[in-house]
């Protein structure tokens, strides 16, 4: 081809691009937030781009021998913020006292603090807990090494990684008291009221490549089932994890990209145990700090006859589950000193 006609060719191929549908907004990311931030702006032309098969990012409810329960985010949400009415939903309250799992023993308390003052401590680790409560410079290098495992046990309830890579005033964490309450028919349920409110606005299955900027729009590369397609947008709302944005974006400032490098969110594994007919002890969460696991969290279900242990795996402890076989990592529990707490644990019905 000649150049003449090469420049014809390029001509032809940005005339095709002007007359290509420009949305208003691309969102990247269907996920909760990438949801909410969907249905405010759902009168406008708009996309919503999600990588898995499904929406809903870290909220995942299953069902089985008719209960439902979740394996990503438990905590019941607050309807107060929703943009819209969920409709009747049951709200299950789960017991105030938590528990810890020490050198062979569970220690129950309604606070963390509570369980703390149960356990057979030194006045000195006693102090070096109180002063990394209360000195707003505390530092977990100063504390005693079973101290520390003790307090990111209490931690790895909301976060799954170690606590010494976190801020500060995350670390403080480790003290706060989280509501276990929880929905009977689990969080999914609004995972399906946004679907139904976005529609076709909602594309899954769909993995974003790129998102460049270009003069007065934002392109987005996709890859939906081999096939890939370049998209235009006026605006791109990127709702995905850092690490991931950091790879989507192709131009940032360096401050950018050293936040979203310094941005980490660590994996963890869990296991969903169906007690039916069991005796449990009246708790709602207990930390295993010196045992394989991590958490073992307690939800009734609409069925009376029915508990659902979720049995949580964080940090270096879930590394160490991954090589198991499946049926092994469901049994690992009941090798745990906190077992006893599990009464009847024989009658267990395998959820996942």
């Amino acid at each position: 081809m000649t150049t003449a006609g090469w420049a014809k060719l390029g001509q032809i191929i940005a005339a095709a691009e002007q007359r290509k549908h420009v949305y208003e907004v691309v969102i990247v990311g269907a996920g909760l937030s990438g949801l909410m931030a969907a249905y405010a702006l759902r009168d406008r032309d708009i996309l919503v781009l999600e990588r898995e098969p499904r929406a809903g990012g870290r909220i995942l409810t299953r069902s089985a021998h008719g209960v439902s329960y979740d394996l990503g985010a438990i905590f019941g949400y607050n309807q107060q913020v929703l943009p819209f009415d969920p409709g009747p939903t049951t709200l299950i309250r789960e017991s105030e006292q938590i528990g810890v799992c020490w050198q062979g023993q569970v220690f129950y308390g309604t606070s963390v603090m509570e369980c703390l003052s149960k356990l057979n401590l030194s006045n000195q680790d006693r102090d070096a807990i109180r002063r990394f409560c209360e000195d707003p410079a505390h530092t977990t290098h100063t504390l005693p090494e079973p101290i520390y495992v003790l307090l990111e046990a209490f931690f790895q309830i909301i976060h799954p990684g170690d606590m010494r890579e976190y801020l500060s005033q995350r670390q403080l964490d480790a003290f706060q008291k989280f509501s276990m309450a929880h929905y009977q028919s689990g969080n999914g349920v609004l995972i399906e009221q946004f679907k139904q409110r976005l529609g076709p606005k909602l594309r899954v299955d769909t993995e974003v490549l790129s998102v460049s900027d270009e003069t007065g729009r934002v392109r987005v590369v996709v890859n939906h089932q081999g096939k890939h397609e370049a998209l235009l947008a006026r605006s791109v709302i990127v709702t995905t994890p850092a690490m991931v944005t950091l790879k989507l974006l192709t131009s940032m400032s360096d401050h950018c990209r050293a936040f979203l490098r310094s941005v980490q969110y660590r994996g963890g594994t869990v296991i969903a145990v169906g007690v039916r007919g069991g005796k449990l002890a009246d708790f709602s969460c207990i930390v295993t700090p010196d045992e394989p696991t991590s958490t073992i969290i307690q939800h009734h279900t609409g069925d009376p006859n029915i508990q659902v242990l979720l049995v949580y795996y964080a940090g270096k402890k879930a590394t160490a589950l991954e090589p198991l076989p499946k049926r092994r990592s469901m049994n690992a529990p009941r090798g745990t000193a906190a077992a006893p707490a599990l009464r009847n644990w024989n009658r267990q019905v395998a959820l996942c």
